[in-house]
This record gives C-alpha cells, structure tokens and sequence, in this order.
C-alpha cells in the first residue's frame, strides 16, 4: 500500500521582490503522495498553525506550500504590505481570501479583496496585491498543476542579460 513521503525541503530561505518562501515550514507540513496517487492516511493540516509558523513578514509578504499533491499544490500565505506584480506561465492559480484586505490587480482589473472571497488567475495573468487595514490579508493558493516554486515570473519581467541594462 502507498505511503506518503516528505516533500524535501529547499536548502535556503528565498527572498524575492518582498516576498520569503519558508522552507522549514514546506518540509515540516508539505506531503507528496505516492506514484498512484493515494495516500494511506491523507494529510490534514491547520492553515491557523501553518500562518502561525511562518516568520514575520519584514518584506511584505511569506509564502509556504503545505500540502502537495500529483496534479496540484497549496500555499498559505499572509501580506502585510504587498505582494509584487507577477505571473506563472505554465500554473493556474485559485486564490481564497481568508482574513484581512487587500486591493488586487488581476490583469486589468483592480478588485479589493475580503474574506471568504475566491477567484481564479489564469496562466499568463498579471498578478499582485497590497494589504490594508488593521489586520494582514492571508489565504491559501491552489496550483495547477503542483507549482514547483520556479513558475513565479516577477512583472515586468527583469532583463536577463544585465549587459542590455543602461
């Protein structure tokens, strides 16, 4: 009978454009599940334990991954200020709003968010938000497929070749 493995963690916290993916938080509560699919015992995880867990947010925002899957991946995450303008162009992002506020521009349009609010960021579309309010604005990410922490383009996108830069 399958079994679920640990996801393995990341060596180094990343931080990028305001934002620090957790990867003591990834390896202590992310699962992979086995080749078929199915867990023997289908993790569970408190998205209150998994934000509690996260470091302060000096830089605006903190993103970790909790749970994995073979077709999908989930984040939690918490702004304090912002999360920079970006895009993933092979993942498809469902986004649900837990606590806080925070005004989202979503490829042209600009929403303010609330909790219990829930909207889907299609491959290739602009992303970003700012907090407001007394409290921050935190929420879990769905990806499809599982996101593999290399798919987050930050909009503009930099120049890769530094010599082209003035």
């Amino acid at each position: 009978m399958p079994t679920a493995v640990p996801h393995p963690a990341r060596d180094t916290q990343r931080r990028a454009r305001g934002r620090c993916v957790v990867p003591a938080l990834a390896a202590a509560m992310t699962l992979l599940v086995a080749a078929d699919g199915n867990a023997t015992d289908p993790p569970v995880v408190s998205l209150d334990e998994a934000l509690a867990a996260q470091a302060d947010s000096t830089g605006g925002a903190v993103v970790a991954e909790i749970l994995r899957g073979r077709q999908a991946s989930v984040n939690a995450w918490r702004i304090t200020d912002a999360m920079p303008p970006h895009l993933h162009r092979e993942h498809e992002e469902i986004i649900v709003v837990r606590t806080g506020r925070a005004r989202a521009r979503i490829g042209e349009r600009d929403v303010d968010l609330k909790p219990g609010d829930v909207f889907l960021v299609p491959r290739n579309t602009v992303h970003g938000a700012r907090a407001y309010g007394e409290e921050p604005c935190t929420g879990v990410s769905v990806f499809a497929p599982a996101f593999d922490g290399k798919d987050r383009v930050p909009f503009p996108a930099p120049d890769p070749d530094p010599r082209t830069t003035p």
